[in-house]
């Protein structure tokens, strides 16, 4: 990961394991349908033809639709890490 996530504590005061990693594993499974209903939306040649300029609408809009699908792949990996350092957490507590 590029950069630095705040990440949540477990303290007796706080939101509990068990929900902090349910919503999180919520909102990832959220994303992973978005990405799957995203990638059905991969650009074909077919609908670009017509276009004066259709090698490169293409081209352009293919290159978008990638980055599209990073964005989402970023969230994801972010969620995982998340997840895991709550983990990490517990499991210090717990003298693991």
């Amino acid at each position: 990961m590029s950069r630095e996530l705040s990440v949540p504590s477990l303290h007796i005061n706080g939101t509990g394991f068990e929900m902090l990693k349910n919503q999180y594993k919520n909102a990832y499974t959220a994303v992973s349908a978005a990405s799957l209903a995203l990638r059905e939306t991969m650009p074909h040649r077919r609908d670009f033809y017509v276009q004066e300029n259709a090698e490169h609408a293409y081209v352009m809009a293919r290159q978008q639709h990638v980055q599209r699908l990073a964005k989402l792949e970023s969230i994801m990996e972010e969620l995982e890490e998340l997840v895991g350092e709550l983990y990490n957490q517990r499991d210090k507590q717990k003298g693991r």
